[in-house]
């Protein structure tokens, strides 16, 4: 009994040295993107914006990209509203991603005029949501240097027509490497960590997420000159390849693919063993198929090396879907909030 007595005292003693040498986690404010066209809230993923606090959503309006048919840059995939809409009381942020390819062919003098039509058209999108708070609108664009100039010169008149804060969203290679793709002239930036890898290419893999690039790529964010929050990834996808060629995405959840006739290859790499349909998209029997997620071990380690490089800063995951919900109720539970 005195042994048995002693080994507990022991080990309560280990546990106790062992905390002590680590810090504890910071909180965090949470936050999501609301990546889809039409808004529609379902009950669970209601009750995780309660649960968690959420104070702010990042919805997109609408896309905005050059359509070479026409020769034109138009809006695309525009937020569809609903009812509860009207009833919305958090605080939306407006958010609208642009192709680079439009300010590939936006000459100089045409950019107020494009930042005009931006503006009103947030202004129109804005009224959907009478009762939340609408200030922040946040631009999605991965500018290069050749379009940094423009890009940055309608950042600039979008701020005097908008009035309110701006912010824009940060790549890692744009931290990495800021002398030469430049820093916007917005309030804040938010740094995308996701989509890491090259998609289309059979060798990579997991071109979600990939952690030592990431660590590489930020080693030294905290010299970067603007106020940063942070975007990490909860979506998981299925990426196919036919004859070593990039055919599709798959965007179905892990439920739907243990309903195939797959052969498990290396790692997250699958083969079809039949052809069939899913949904709108045909498999052929050969199809190679890489299972893309991130796992919750990995983002709370990328928030323990934020937390050492950045101060106050928000996590806002993408994005606010049920089942990118439930696949990661984890890392919700230890990421402490405010």
């Amino acid at each position: 009994m005195l042994f048995s007595s002693l080994k507990i005292l022991v080990f309560c003693l280990l546990i106790l040295l062992l905390g002590c040498g680590k810090k504890s986690p910071l909180p965090h404010e949470l936050s999501f993107y609301y990546w889809k066209s039409k808004w529609a809230l379902s009950p669970k993923e209601t009750q995780t914006l309660q649960q968690l606090k959420v104070k702010k959503l990042y919805v997109k309006f609408f896309d905005i990209k050059w359509d070479l048919a026409s020769g034109k840059i138009l809006p695309v995939a525009q937020l569809q509203a609903d009812s509860t809409c009207r009833t919305e009381h958090r605080e939306i942020v407006p958010c609208v991603f642009i192709e680079n390819q439009v300010f590939q062919h936006l000459d100089t003098t045409e950019i107020p005029g494009f930042a005009h039509v931006v503006a009103h058209k947030l202004n129109q999108k804005s009224a959907q949501f009478p009762k939340a708070g609408i200030g922040e609108v946040q631009i999605d664009c991965d500018w290069s240097q050749s379009t940094r100039a423009s890009y940055f010169s309608f950042l600039q008149c979008l701020k005097t027509l908008w009035g309110k804060e701006i912010s824009s969203t940060i790549r890692l290679h744009q931290i990495k490497y800021r002398r030469v793709t430049g820093v916007p002239p917005v309030t804040k930036g938010i740094l995308m960590c996701y989509n890491l890898g090259a998609l289309q290419d059979v060798k990579e893999n997991n071109s979600i997420f990939n952690l030592p690039l990431l660590k590489d790529y930020t080693q030294r964010i905290d010299e970067y000159p603007l106020k940063l929050d942070i975007a990490l990834p909860i979506y998981e996808w299925t990426v196919v390849f036919r004859n070593q060629r990039f055919v599709y995405v798959l965007n179905a959840p892990q439920t739907m693919l243990d309903t195939l006739q797959l052969q498990q290859g290396e790692g997250n790499r699958f083969t079809s063993l039949t052809s069939t349909r899913i949904g709108e998209r045909t498999l052929l029997k050969g199809d190679l198929l890489r299972r893309e997620s991130v796992a919750d071990e990995e983002l709370a380690e990328t928030v323990t090396w934020f937390d050492e490089k950045l101060k106050n800063y928000t996590i806002v995951f993408y994005h606010l879907k049920e089942q990118n919900l439930v696949s990661h109720e984890g890392v919700f539970r230890v990421i402490p909030t405010f």
